[in-house]
């Protein structure tokens, strides 16, 4: 079944390489939180794409202003598919998260980083800067991609144990909630700080913002994984708070 056609400007899920959507009922989520989800991505006036799936069930794949095949930057977005492989190469007995980084990256070891060990820049807590929906919806269905075993359930489950509970980012000076390799979702201190997540997200959500731009998340506690890819990249808090906006749409149409 292919869903609703998109508006002009707007490529709809069976054009150009979409997936089909289900009609949001069969996945239990509220039409109106979609269409209002929808309506904040236009309002942004940005080319976007947004991709929501609910039980495995594609609920919306839209581009907005572009076709399924455009390209967009998605910054730190990409970091928890670097630290998926490292977790994977942990799993296998390649490496040690423990130990440190230096040990198989020797150049690293300068300058005070020697040692830095791997799970502090998992954690992003090793004083260095450190999407998407089809490996999100693997992740928090239990590690299987088409039927296939990816990671074990509980190499999932270590690479989002959190390892802050919303204290300021010294690096990026926000209060965020870290696991190894994931941003989490839930409450933080400060209740005004903005949360691209969304304020309804559950604590054991996970992702990853990228620069305020784009964002990919799932939460198992709501069954929903999320991808909002978007081509205007700001600098203040604004980004943060309609990424949060579009995810608190859609959140709330599967309360």
């Amino acid at each position: 079944m292919t869903g609703r056609a998109g508006r002009a400007g707007e490529a709809g899920p069976a054009e150009e390489g979409g997936w089909a959507e289900c009609g949001p009922g069969q996945a239990g989520v509220a039409s109106r939180g979609v269409d209002q989800a929808l309506d904040l991505v236009r309002k942004r006036g940005a080319t976007a794409q947004l991709c929501v799936l609910r039980d495995g069930k594609v609920v919306l794949d839209r581009a907005v202003g572009c076709g399924h095949g455009a390209l967009f930057w998605i910054f730190s977005a990409s970091k928890p598919f670097v630290a998926l492989l490292v977790h994977l190469l942990a799993q296998r007995g390649e490496l040690v998260l423990d130990d440190r980084v230096a040990r198989y990256w020797p150049g690293f070891g300068q300058r005070g980083k020697e040692l830095i060990t791997i799970r502090q820049v998992l954690q992003h807590r090793s004083g260095l800067a450190v999407a998407c929906s089809a490996a999100l919806d693997a992740l928090a269905r239990g590690g299987e991609l088409g039927g296939a075993r990816v990671l074990d359930a509980a190499t999932i489950e270590q690479a989002r144990q959190p390892s802050s509970d919303g204290e300021t980012d010294r690096f990026l000076g926000l209060p965020i909630r870290w696991s190894q390799g994931f941003q989490l979702g839930g409450p933080v201190p400060d209740p005004g700080a903005p949360r691209p997540m969304g304020r309804l997200s559950s604590p054991q959500a996970f992702g990853h913002n990228g620069s305020n731009c784009c964002i990919a998340w799932a939460d198992p506690a709501h069954r929903l994984v999320f991808v909002y890819l978007i081509d205007r990249l700001e600098t203040g808090p604004e980004g943060a708070r309609h990424l949060g906006s579009v995810s608190d749409a859609i959140t709330a149409a599967c309360s």
